[in-house]
């Protein structure tokens, strides 16, 4: 069912959802490793053809550990990849091809098709649809994203979720409710023609360097004001030309006095606010009631540059606003008070500048993976179907029932962090794809028991991940450059993969093993002859994928819906009336007492990528100097940071343009900390006994030149 490309054809790359595109090096003059090194392509996501230090390694895999490989029976432990489908010894089969070390036993393909369909049969037919899970992958194409949700949904339930969707929940929540989309609503190449920039709660510098040196760069070197809202400096920080660096879990109220600002300055756009929304009056009368000195405090932001930030934006004729994880948590899960929604003050801010629906405004999501936008747009989540319709609405299902010939289910499905809850309860079989569930925030015993209280989990995969190590079914799965398809990055652009090598061994693609099983599990309706098929049908129940074919998506690609220009709602917002809704005022939460040795853990990163981001043996965490000197802690100095629930080492660095009183650690090092029940946030931080550092005078590093974090190689 594959299709070849030549082996230097263009492809995307799979390491972030900016959406580079990229092709094999063939020349090996500047490396010995030559081979496995990309070429960057120019596209509209990398207008000069750079790539970061991460795309530039794009064809390579590796496992962190190869000797760990050895130990659970992968046939290749150089490079930690499954190159065959295994099942559980403890669940043995009738037939069997050989016999790994450990727990695993390698078979043929249709002996593990054979174990995983009876299986999911028998618990379909026991115990009904609902106890049946699938979990999805922002790493998979479109296509492989469409056929797991439509096998859930044939199957008779709407227990289906992808992590993608967790990460960002709030904010595309918030997009959908309030504009349609649960997505970007421009593009990055309208960031040049912006005036002002607001990154929140992001550092695209560090991690969409692309992006940030192709855009965001340029636009304030042609005088574009960039304003970085985050209580942790970074590379970002470093160009911008305000900071703000409110308390932790405070973004709402700094949101929130800026239009209070706004308004009391006369700097509302009254045409829009009265032509495309609704409740605008109610919005500022709950503003007339925030008091603002209290909100100010409680967010610790002075007030000077508060009025700078407020006087840049009614002086732009058009603000971009960048959102990243940081604005989705609020950091009060904790607190008996109410959450404060701080995409919503947000959007509230640019609604009344007039600042959505029109070029050179609007709101981008930095999305960090390859497919996130993709795996929501498709379906895989409990409450939507493919092109975010309700699984509800009458309509919509039976757009898909026709196309189906069988109707989805209507009752809402379970999130994924509740599957995971239900694992040896009502949830008794499972069907896990480039996922790694066990790499989550939660404790991890509690995890491991889960994973093995379930009757049935099969997991799909590149890797031997560490929830494959308590799978029943492990299935060997292609990586991004060994297949084809489409994928959509983070501001909505559909784009081909192609093939530039094969898979190793006897590894297939998501499309082949889904569609097999589909096949055998529900009939003909999953007899695809190849992705473009899977891409057609995808068009025809989805409206914002309407009106295109896999041929015409070309080498540049679309944005969907595809035929807009770059930003939506240019005439309404896909919303009942049309119009956008003002809430009220978000609620500012008290400020939580805590001792003079506590900090606030902030992280960075990911805590689980596809390709894995290395664990140092002595993680650094960065703190502000002022901090360090109340606390007797020095630069370099070895240090255990601890909360109710667990501990970590890590070594000291300053950073100048960190709050104090927070500490900043890198996710896959902080995992252990917010592995919690207790989703504690504050920890302490003790000298380690062996700790070796001088205790001389503090030594700040006050160096402010950028951190390029991308090299040139075409």
């Amino acid at each position: 069912m594959s299709n070849n490309t030549s082996d230097d054809s263009v492809t995307i790359c799979p390491r972030c959802g900016v959406g580079c595109r990229l092709r094999r090096r063939t020349d090996t003059s500047m490396t010995q490793s030559g081979n496995n090194r990309a070429k960057g392509i120019t596209g509209p996501a990398n207008p000069n053809g750079r790539l970061c230090r991460r795309g530039i390694n794009a064809f390579e895999f590796s496992l962190d550990d190869p000797e760990a490989a050895a130990e659970t029976g992968v046939e290749n432990p150089e490079t930690g990849r499954l190159t065959s489908p295994h099942v559980a010894i403890r669940k043995q089969t009738t037939e069997s091809d050989d016999t790994d070390s450990g727990d695993m036993r390698r078979v043929s393909w249709q002996t593990a098709y054979e174990t995983i369909c009876d299986r999911f049969r028998t618990i379909r037919e026991v115990h009904g649809p609902d106890a049946l899970a699938f979990l999805g992958a922002p790493h998979c194409t479109n296509e492989e994203n469409y056929l797991l949700q439509k096998l859930a949904r044939t199957l008779g339930t709407n227990n289906i979720d992808n992590r993608a969707r967790h990460c960002h929940r709030e904010t595309t929540r918030t997009l959908a409710d309030r504009l349609g989309y649960p997505a970007t609503s421009t593009s990055l190449s309208e960031i040049l023609d912006t005036d002002v920039i607001i990154a929140a709660g992001a550092n695209p510098a560090g991690r969409q360097p692309i992006a940030f040196n192709s855009f965001i760069r340029p636009a304030v070197s042609g005088g574009a004001t960039l304003i970085h809202i985050d209580p942790v400096g970074n590379e970002t920080t470093r160009l911008a030309n305000i900071h703000l660096s409110p308390r932790p879990g405070y973004d709402a109220a700094v949101f929130d006095l800026l239009s209070a600002m706004i308004i009391e300055r006369g700097g509302t756009d009254e045409a829009f606010l009265s032509e495309r929304t609704q409740n605008a009056e109610r919005f500022r009368k709950s503003l007339l009631a925030l008091d603002t000195d209290n909100a100010r405090v409680a967010a610790d932001i002075d007030s000077e540059s508060l009025q700078r930030v407020a006087q840049a934006i009614i002086d732009a004729d058009n603000v971009i606003a960048l959102t990243g994880t940081g604005v989705d948590e609020s950091g009060h899960t904790n607190s008996d008070q109410p959450n404060p929604n701080a995409p919503a003050a947000l959007l509230h801010l640019l609604g009344l500048t007039g600042n959505l629906g029109c070029s050179g405004s609007g709101v981008i999501v930095l999305r960090g993976l390859i497919n996130e936008q993709g795996a929501t747009d498709t379906g895989c989540v409990p409450d939507r179907l493919p092109g975010n319709q309700s699984i509800q609405n009458p309509e919509a299902r039976a757009r898909v029932g026709d196309v189906w010939g069988i109707d989805p289910p209507s009752t809402t499905g379970t999130p994924a962090t509740a599957l995971l809850d239900g694992f040896g309860g009502d949830i008794h079989a499972a069907l896990v794809v480039g996922e790694n569930p066990a790499v989550s925030k939660r404790d991890p015993s509690w995890v491991e028991n889960r994973l093995n209280a379930i009757d049935t989990l099969v997991v799909i995969d590149p890797l031997w991940s560490t929830t494959a190590e308590h799978a029943d079914v492990v299935l060997p799965a292609a990586t991004g450059v060994e297949k084809r398809g489409t994928v959509t990055n983070l501001e909505r652009r559909v784009q081909c993969l192609a093939q530039t090598r094969e898979p190793p061994g006897n590894a297939r693609t998501d499309f082949e093993i889904l569609s097999d099983l589909g096949c055998q599990l529900i009939g003909d309706t999953f007899d695809y002859q190849n992705v473009t098929e899977v891409f057609t049908e995808l068009t025809q129940v989805s409206p914002p994928h309407a009106g295109i074919s896999y041929a015409d998506i070309g080498t540049d690609g679309h944005q969907w819906p595809f035929h807009t220009d770059d930003h939506l709602y240019a005439e309404r917002f896909l919303t009942s009336d049309g119009k956008m809704s003002f809430g009220t005022a978000q609620p500012i939460p008290a400020i939580t007492d805590s001792s003079t040795q506590t900090f606030t853990l902030l992280t960075n990163g990911r805590a689980s990528e596809v390709y894995g981001e290395k664990r140092k043996q002595t993680p650094q965490v960065q703190l502000h100097p002022a901090d360090a000197k109340k606390h007797n802690l020095t630069d370099g100095m070895i240090v255990t940071i601890k909360n109710t629930d667990a501990t970590v080492e890590a070594e000291i660095t300053f950073e100048t343009n960190i709050r104090q009183g927070t500490l900043s650690l890198a996710a896959v090092a902080a995992d252990p900390l917010v592995r919690t029940e207790t989703d504690d946030s504050m920890v302490t931080v003790i000298p380690s006994i062996d700790s070796d550092s001088d205790d001389g005078d503090v030594d700040v590093d006050s160096d402010s030149s950028d951190i390029d974090d991308e090299q040139q190689i075409s």
